[in-house]
């Protein structure tokens, strides 16, 4: 699920999806507490990220996002 909060403060409205880790482009956009698959991961030293792809979106969409927006829990 992707999150709208970064510890505890209101992060943005929209989420943007991009490219790479570089974040050169925006591939997409999508709300907070939209549904997520994440298909890939990438650890850095500075901030880790996650490709993936929305569900229940039409049409998918698919993205690189940073790590704090995304919620992996069950």
């Amino acid at each position: 699920v992707l999150l709208g909060e970064i510890e505890g403060e209101p992060a943005a409205p929209i989420i943007y999806l991009y490219d790479s880790h570089v974040r050169q482009r925006i591939t997409g956009q999508i709300y907070p507490g939209a549904e997520i698959q994440i298909l890939l991961s990438q650890s850095n030293p500075m901030l880790d990220y996650y490709f993936v792809k929305t569900l229940n979106v039409e049409p998918p969409q698919e993205g690189w996002i940073p790590a704090p927006f995304v919620d992996i829990a069950p």
